[in-house]
């Protein structure tokens, strides 16, 4: 992230959290815009070469769905589940023993 360590130890945590998600804004901003050339070097060679239309830029670099937080209430029937999976007792996984 470009800091030094000198300037790790004056940063308190809520400054690197915010230090920390602005560079990573940043990176998935560079990877955005290289992602751009890369789409725009591929129309113009594909349709100079071949005469061929490229598929629209969404389609091709379409961005991935966020992962849905897991409730507590799932989470714990995930681990029920296991538990029976693996020949364990609900009554052992409430006591620890799973």
């Amino acid at each position: 992230m470009g800091l030094t360590p000198a300037e790790f130890d004056d940063l308190t945590p809520a400054e690197f959290f915010a230090f920390a998600d602005g560079y990573l804004k940043n990176a998935e901003n560079e990877q955005e815009m290289a992602k751009m050339r890369i789409y725009s070097l591929a129309c113009a060679i594909r349709t100079a070469i071949w005469g061929k239309r490229m598929p629209q830029y969404d389609q091709m670099f379409a961005k991935q769905k966020q992962k849905e937080q897991m409730t507590d209430e799932a989470m714990y029937q995930v681990c029920e589940a296991l538990c029976r999976a693996y020949g364990g007792k609900i009554e052992d996984y409430n006591n620890g023993n799973c």
